[in-house]
């Protein structure tokens, strides 16, 4: 599966500076699945000690962008249900899974599983997701179209 996340990075399908911020790691690409690693640094954490349910969302929204743009092809959430099982803690590493459950040609739709992976496995997080999968414009990509982005 390396080979294939270096082909997605060859041809500039996974890249996103937001994600490579958190230091969140594409480990595995597949057709309409992803595999994306988080190590839980200190800044995550919320006033409970816990990690924060935003970076949680923002390991999900990465899994399933990666697993839907996976072949080059320009697709973006139109929903996303988190549902938030157990916390995570520092240190630990959390590991995102998303796959293709069901969908056509414009609609997809996309599970999350977030588990935190080492000595204590447990399940973090579920989410499911429905991904526009239509052709866009390039005026709409660049967020014109309707009005410039204001």
């Amino acid at each position: 599966m390396k080979e294939e996340v270096e082909k997605a990075k060859e041809a500039r399908i996974i890249e996103d500076t937001f994600r490579d911020h958190l230091g969140i790691e594409v480990v595995e690409v597949g057709e309409f699945y992803a595999v994306l690693e988080c190590r839980i640094r200190r800044e995550y954490l919320n006033k409970l000690g816990t990690v924060h349910g935003g970076l949680i969302a923002a390991l999900i929204d990465s899994a399933m962008g990666v697993a839907a743009n996976w072949d080059g092809n320009v697709r973006f959430a139109l929903h996303i249900s988190v549902d938030f099982l157990s916390p995570g803690y520092e240190g630990e590493t959390l590991r995102a899974v998303a796959r293709k459950s069901g969908g056509g040609r414009r609609v997809v739709f996309l599970e999350v599983e977030v588990r935190s992976v080492g000595d204590e496995e447990r399940v973090v997080a579920r989410a499911s997701g429905i991904v526009y999968a239509g052709r866009m414009s390039k005026k709409v990509m660049a967020g014109g179209e309707n009005g410039e982005n204001s």
